[in-house]
């Protein structure tokens, strides 16, 4: 009975996470359905397109597996999800960590981000975090690593490394796609709340977004509890201590939770998204969304007097 509860448990969230993910990208590239700037929606969809990925790559094929209780996906895609499957995971990772950054700056700086960035500028950034990790993965092609089916861990992993080149792999993972990444957006969303807060208390006047804020916020924080266990595994995995097969699934089912909460925030604090979203489910009248936000870096039309004030009182 507890398998069977895994096994739809687990089939619940990537259809969550697939299915939410996909609206999530169909409002934005046909209806404009999510109200933020234009930068902040590259990233938006980029994490979409890459949570999707992430669940086609992991989240699907163990849940084949689960059901299968083999593998029946073939040895080519056993090397994709063993060797290569990492790279739009450490992708998301970074992407998380340059929403954060980008939202500190947005707040303490909204008209000079707004003159300086452009969304091809941000895509350019996209491009650099993709690169960044596919060249950990491409230290362990180089070394010849070959990948298998681990029946104990309904996934594929690899092999080929000396102990020394495997410690010390682990050890470049979990401090640059793991202990850094969570530093720097822990410390991104301690300075948000605080500058919304201080803003909040200074200035009786609407935000602009204030959506964007609460996205962020609870994108970030999610990711945090999603990846400590990767985190804890990792420095297991550097310390050579034995780490159970049960808490290699726990960490990838924390991270598919995380690709599934996502679209779920923004429907929670986008209402334009919310609307959107009834509209596609239950078709019917509904209450007219609020007034639009310019696409530009956190700063919205109406009211003026809001603009500067994000900009003086901080």
């Amino acid at each position: 009975s507890s398998g069977i509860n895994a096994e739809y448990g687990h089939l619940t969230i990537v259809v969550i996470s697939v299915l939410g993910n996909s609206i999530v990208l169909y409002g934005s590239w046909r209806y404009n359905a999510i109200d933020l700037d234009k930068i902040s929606l590259v990233l938006i969809e980029t994490l979409a397109i890459t949570d999707t990925i992430v669940m086609a790559m992991f989240g699907i094929p163990i849940g084949i597996v689960l059901f299968t209780r083999t593998w029946v996906l073939g040895k080519t895609f056993c090397y994709l999800q063993g060797i290569i499957g990492y790279v739009p995971l450490f992708a998301e990772i970074w992407t998380i960590v340059v929403i954060s950054v980008y939202r500190v700056w947005t707040l303490l700086r909204p008209l000079v981000a707004r003159r300086t960035i452009r969304p091809y500028h941000m895509r350019a950034v996209v491009i650099l975090l993709w690169f960044q990790a596919f060249f950990y993965v491409f230290l362990k092609i180089i070394r010849g690593q070959h990948a298998y089916f681990d029946p104990m861990l309904l996934s594929c992993s690899s092999n080929g490394l000396t102990e020394t080149e495997y410690h010390g792999l682990s050890f470049f993972a979990v401090v640059y796609f793991a202990a850094i990444p969570l530093l720097l957006t822990v410390f991104c969303n301690l300075g948000i709340a605080f500058i919304a807060a201080r803003s909040s208390f200074r200035r009786n006047q609407q935000r602009c977004p204030q959506n964007a804020v609460s996205t962020v916020l609870l994108i970030s924080w999610i990711f945090v509890f999603s990846i400590l266990p990767f985190m804890a595994r990792g420095l297991a995995q550097v310390l050579g201590l034995e780490v159970s097969d049960k808490f290699f699934v726990f960490q990838m089912e924390a991270i598919f939770v995380n690709t599934a909460c996502n679209p779920l925030i923004y429907t929670a604090t986008c209402r334009t998204f919310r609307v959107f979203v009834l509209d596609l489910v239950l078709p019917g009248p509904r209450a007219p969304p609020p007034p639009r936000f310019i696409r530009a870096a956190g700063v919205c039309n109406r009211p003026a007097a809001a603009v500067q004030a994000v900009a003086t009182a901080v």
